[in-house]
């Protein structure tokens, strides 16, 4: 969703950590992508100043399978995508996020921070046996799965840390 995306350019205009890119070499030069495709699409329709309607997801997808691209033709039809414009939610009651309502041509100085963060990738090539592509869907799937979700009150407990909060927790 957009404000999803919106975070992730943030944290890449801030320069904070973003997760990795897994990607498959199929051939010289040819990539799938195993983990991170959201991420890539997030900022590539930010930087298209493009973003998906929810109603067109399927559709879109389809589109994107069929050309493996969003024709300029869908990606600039109103029917399909709306304005990209970073949705974000103020620090604090007084004092606006900074990048809230920018898109990428309205950037200013930021627009070299974001064009210049590194994403981080990690290639994979099954070299045997050489027709399976089975580590694609092994590595998916431990990617995917392995992970459990905090609860808030360990998500409250990492964003608000203090001596106070240690004393409680002893």
């Amino acid at each position: 969703d957009i404000i999803r995306a919106s975070k992730l350019i943030e944290s890449l205009i801030l320069g904070l950590p973003v997760p990795q890119i897994f990607l498959y070499e199929e051939s010289r030069n040819s990539f799938l992508v195993i983990d991170g495709h959201q991420r890539l699409m997030s900022i590539y329709y930010f930087m298209k100043q493009r973003f998906p309607r929810r109603e067109k997801r399927v559709e879109l997808r389809r589109i994107f399978a069929n050309y493996r691209r969003i024709p300029n033709v869908i990606l600039f039809d109103d029917s399909y995508f709306a304005s990209f414009k970073l949705s974000l939610p103020e620090r604090l009651p007084d004092h606006p996020n900074k990048f809230k309502g920018l898109n990428y041509a309205t950037l200013g100085d930021y627009k070299t921070q974001f064009e210049l963060r590194p994403i981080r990738n990690v290639v994979i090539k099954q070299n045997a046996p050489r027709d399976d592509d089975s580590a694609i869907y092994e590595i998916f799937n431990r990617l995917n799965t392995g992970g459990i979700n905090l609860k808030p009150q360990e998500i409250r407990a990492s964003l608000h840390h203090s001596a106070f909060y240690d004393m409680l927790f002893e």
